[in-house]
């Protein structure tokens, strides 16, 4: 068995909660390691029963060692322009 991709997570609104859910659950080649949201509470609602860390910035899930790639799924309005 190889190692799972390691998965950070941008976003924890409707489709980011969707996403992690498939990652978490569907994937086993993949491993949800963090979930990333400004809003109180928002990530760790969404990381918690997946077995995720909570982040509420962007930059942690970023700087993190332990994560090897990131799904972005945040709102189109929260996007850099």
């Amino acid at each position: 068995m190889s190692t799972p991709v390691r998965i950070g997570l941008v976003g924890a609104g409707r489709i980011g909660a969707s996403h992690a859910s498939v990652i978490a659950r569907r994937v086993p080649e993949a491993q949800l390691v963090a979930i990333a949201d400004p809003r109180p509470g928002a990530a760790a609602d969404v990381a918690e029963p997946l077995g995720a860390r909570a982040e509420t910035s962007v930059e942690a899930v970023l700087a993190a060692d332990d994560i090897d790639a990131i799904v972005i799924a945040a709102s189109s309005t929260a996007h850099s322009r």
